[in-house]
């Protein structure tokens, strides 16, 4: 959006300026005004995505425990295991 609100204004800063500022119709004025909306709204973006990326899910590989049945008793052997991690 950012990108997209800049080159809006600058395309429809160049229209008004190729025209010249007085010959420039009513209209002219819309796609830089556009601009400058579509600039500003996305600021929420940028602020809700650094919180998206504290709260994104972490992948690791660990030794996880694993019980292994032996002659006649328990015993917990180690496994590399993938785990997932998602903080809510």
């Amino acid at each position: 959006m950012l990108s997209g609100g800049i080159l809006m204004m600058s395309i429809g800063t160049l229209i008004i300026t190729g025209k010249g500022v007085l010959a420039a119709g009513e209209g002219d004025a819309i796609l830089p005004l556009l601009g400058f909306a579509t600039t500003i709204g996305s600021i929420p973006f940028f602020m809700s995505s650094g919180n998206n990326k504290r709260k994104a899910a972490t992948i690791r590989l660990e030794n996880q425990p694993a019980p292994v049945i032996g002659q006649n008793h328990f015993f917990l052997n180690a496994h590399p295991a993938l785990t997932v991690k998602i903080v809510l």
